[in-house]
């Protein structure tokens, strides 16, 4: 069965999935759903085609302009099959596929983040929608596999995935990934009341995850100026009217150097920190 919010207001059915808000209800089965508003019934999507068992709507989520989005998740698509639905009570029905921008028409899971994007997890790829243009994410952005099966938003909004590589940590700069020989292909992902994050694996396992709280050790390699200092503990330099370069490394039994994330200031200079980076130079 789908999971989504429409209210605060949720009923659970075997078969059917429906939910109440003020006189308005959203009912969803295999391949049907029905919109309600007082006595009024509206079909808004029905698959008539005979379609495989496993077939069915899958995650159904309400947009902030009351649209309603949701992805079918077909056993066997065709070439032509769009993936992702959108109905709006004025617009209709639209379905957007790969000639749209959608990075891939196999759509595993949606989520709506706290500014309003839709979030699609797709076989290819992460793909955020802001209502005209998709924007797209994969390996080459930092992803650990472009297979993606959940998505989850924790408290401070950031995106959680959960991929056929592992779990990867977004914090709307960077992808960061959480690595262990015990994770394997994540499929669901939930945060407890204590911040702990519950990873659900398709190898029958659960496996409980806590976030760092002190972070890395940095050491400062040298600084490039005039000359190359490496003997860090006694230097003075003047940077009028010449480049500065600072060279640092940070150090960690857990992550490795290529997953670490920097932020930096110069005091007396920067009056916050600069965004989070990977080079390690600056």
């Amino acid at each position: 069965n789908s999971f989504f919010q429409f209210s605060q207001v949720f009923y659970f059915l075997s078969c059917t999935m429906k939910t109440v808000y003020k006189k308005e209800e959203l009912s969803v089965s295999p391949l049907k759903i029905i919109y309600q508003r007082d006595e009024a019934f509206q079909t808004i999507f029905v698959e008539n085609k005979k379609k495989d068992s496993l077939d069915r709507i899958g995650t159904v989520v309400i947009g902030r302009n009351s649209e309603i989005y949701f992805h079918l998740a077909c056993h066997n698509f065709s070439p032509g099959d769009r993936g992702l639905g959108c109905w709006h009570p004025e617009d209709g029905l639209k379905f957007y596929g790969i000639e749209d921008g959608l990075i891939d028409h196999k759509v595993n899971d949606l989520l709506l983040d706290r500014a309003g994007n839709l979030w699609i997890a797709t076989l290819s790829g992460l793909c955020r929608f802001d209502g005209h243009i998709f924007h797209t994410f994969t390996t080459e952005d930092g992803l650990p596999n472009n297979r993606i099966r959940c998505l989850f938003v924790d408290r401070q909004g950031h995106l959680w995935l959960g991929t056929d590589g592992g779990v990867a940590h977004y914090n709307g700069q960077y992808f960061q990934t959480i690595k262990s020989p015990h994770i394997g292909p994540v499929s669901q992902i939930l945060e407890d009341r204590d911040g702990a994050f519950w990873f659900g694996t398709t190898l029958g396992s659960i496996i409980r995850y806590r976030q760092r709280q002190t972070p890395p050790q940095i050491r400062l390699l040298q600084v490039v100026s005039d000359q190359v200092y490496e003997n860090l503990k006694e230097v003075i330099l003047s940077t009028v009217g010449q480049q500065v370069i600072f060279e640092y490394k940070g150090l960690s039994f857990s992550t490795h150097p290529s997953d670490m994330l920097y932020i930096y200031r110069l005091k007396g200079y920067d009056t916050d920190w600069q965004p989070a980076t990977r080079k390690m130079r600056t």
